[in-house]
């Protein structure tokens, strides 16, 4: 059986996703903004099956 997490449980997850991702944001988009995406959409369109 799988335990469900209490509403305060979640809130601190959220909290420290939040904190988490807040902090970083500005690192990140430095270190990413200027790379080309073009193979990453290439991989996932050609993953896709047409018609499903």
């Amino acid at each position: 059986m799988t335990e469900k997490l209490t509403t305060n449980e979640l809130q601190a997850i959220t909290t420290a996703t939040l904190n988490h991702y807040g902090t970083r944001a500005h690192a990140f988009w430095e270190g990413t903004k200027d790379h080309d995406v073009q193979q990453n959409y290439m991989a996932f369109l050609g993953a896709m099956t047409p018609g499903k």
